[in-house]
């Protein structure tokens, strides 16, 4: 062991040693860039980044909340339970509720995938990447997908509104449908969100629509990106949008007295207690 300690200690011995690390060294380096090439591209400079870009969760909330929050979140009540109503509206009988399960639910989720699809492929650089970037922005280099001063007021629109909706849901529990009716031994609910307003869940109907409108229109989405498909598919959705609320939006002001004056008839005296200590039926102070 001692000669083999003094063997060391000749510059020769040093400098082999040296050599040595250094090619395994060197190896290993070599190894690292041949597994880098093999998911993607390689250079001097290139690095993975760390930190998942902020607008992603925007966009997920966007879409989760648009489409929990327009889920009904129990089945539609018996005839017996409608009857208390007098003739069923549009949203009642159905005629309307085909357009939230395959056009502005789906719409708010394959929009949000396509757009984290093009910011992850823009983040992360690859032969996959570039392919996704070629299949959804055939005529773009995606530069103008990014987040917008409309963008965030949309998603804080949404996000507003699909939380209402959800709190509303919580709050009236079975109670809640999007048909109108009394259910067996329904009850009166004044907590939560119903001693604030009246009609809560309706407000955030109406936020989550102009959260989504905005979100359409943005600059920086991913189908105004897209060329002259993206502007007609960006307008059919915007068209078909515009259609469910031209129907809706007259429908929610008519519901407002319909279920007022049930719940009165129902209730009595304790939807005049009600109405005294909840008076505005949208929006605190205004209406």
């Amino acid at each position: 062991m001692q000669e083999l300690r003094s063997a060391l200690n000749y510059p020769s011995a040093k400098v082999k040693v040296g050599q040595a690390l250094a090619f395994t060294d060197l190896r290993r380096v070599d190894t690292a860039r041949t597994i880098h090439k093999q998911w993607g591209r390689v250079a001097d400079h290139d690095h993975i980044p760390s930190v998942v870009p902020p607008s992603i969760p925007l966009l997920a909330s966007n879409a989760l909340l648009t489409y929990t929050a327009l889920t009904p979140p129990n089945p539609p009540p018996k005839s017996s339970e409608l009857s208390k109503y007098e003739e069923p509206d549009v949203i009642s009988r159905g005629r309307f509720n085909w357009l939230l399960r395959y056009c502005t639910r789906p719409m708010a989720l394959a929009k949000a995938l396509a757009e984290v699809a093009v910011i992850v492929a823009k983040q992360y650089p690859s032969t996959l990447s570039d392919s996704v970037l070629s299949l959804l922005l055939p005529s773009s280099t995606g530069s103008g997908v990014q987040t917008t001063k409309m963008f965030l007021a949309g998603w804080v629109f949404i996000c507003a509104g699909g939380l209402l909706r959800l709190w509303c849901y919580r709050a009236l529990g079975r109670f809640f449908t999007y048909q109108l009716s009394v259910k067996h031994e329904h009850q009166l609910i004044t907590v939560g969100p119903y001693a604030i307003v009246r009609h809560p869940s309706y407000t955030g109907m109406i936020m989550l629509a102009i959260g989504n409108f905005l979100w359409a229109n943005e600059s920086g989405s991913w189908w105004a990106n897209f060329g002259s498909f993206g502007t007609v598919l960006r307008g059919t959705c915007i068209a078909i949008w515009a259609t469910y609320w031209t129907v809706v939006a007259p429908l929610v002001v008519s519901r407002l007295g319909k279920e007022d004056r049930i719940l009165k008839k129902e209730f009595g005296n304790q939807w005049e207690e009600w109405s005294r200590s909840t008076p505005y039926k949208l929006v605190p102070f205004i209406y």
